[in-house]
């Protein structure tokens, strides 16, 4: 008798995981519908991205496009300003209005960070505030930086003599571009500027804290004074 209830136990049990399971499929498979149906859902408005032979971005609620032919869209974290690709040419978009920050002209962009985003056209580089207003910066040129995005308030720029240097938000050089390389450390929230052979540490506000180190001093000092 006691077999014959384990064994109707087990196959009840059997059966109660087998409709979990199944509900959980049919719950999937309904957001996957959902999903190929209505596209991907993006920002805290009713913008749609929907990705098929259009590509495009619409408003739910009204059914309008905002933009079509795009070729993918690149959303920063907690932002609302975007990058997307159209016909290979970048523009910044906002994700809650799907509204074009700046017309689909430039060659290369990256992600605003604080309140500036930075894009390339040619050698040419535009600065933009969030409000889509130039910051006039015709002195800096594009030299093929793989990284170009605002950190501690500055940003990394080549001169023309493939020096680097600093530059603020209102592109203005904070740091002369007389550096071999410079690294931005987020985390300690310091440039390293390597001048000659030597390393020269500022922090956000350029104010130097340490010059004229080595390699092996630079470790040193970074292990002895930026713990982890």
């Amino acid at each position: 008798m006691i077999k014959k209830y384990i064994v109707i136990f087990i196959a009840a049990t059997m059966v109660v995981f087998f409709a979990i399971d199944i509900v959980g499929t049919i719950q999937l498979s309904s957001k996957r519908i959902a999903l190929d149906k209505y596209g991907t859902h993006i920002g805290s408005g009713n913008m749609y991205y929907k990705r098929d032979s259009l590509n495009y971005l619409y408003d739910i609620s009204t059914g309008e496009v905002k933009i079509d032919s795009i070729d993918w869209i690149y959303v920063e974290d907690f932002d609302t300003l975007a990058i997307l690709a159209k016909y290979n040419k970048r523009a910044y978009f906002n994700i809650n209005t799907g509204e074009l920050l700046t017309d689909i002209t430039g060659d290369k962009a990256w992600a605003f960070l604080g309140d500036r985003g930075v894009m390339s056209k040619g050698d040419s580089i535009t600065i933009y505030r969030r409000d889509g207003s130039v910051v006039p910066s015709s002195h800096i040129h594009y030299r093929n930086e793989v990284e170009m995005t605002f950190r501690g308030g500055a940003l990394i720029v080549a001169s023309d003599d493939s020096l680097y240097g600093l530059i603020d938000t209102a592109a203005q050089w904070i740091l002369p571009p007389e550096n071999v390389y410079i690294v931005t450390d987020t985390v300690r929230k310091i440039h390293i500027a390597k001048k000659d052979s030597l390393f020269n540490i500022y922090d956000y506000n350029i104010t130097p804290i340490q010059n004229r180190l080595d390699t092996v001093a630079l470790v040193k000092f970074i292990r002895e004074n930026y713990a982890e």
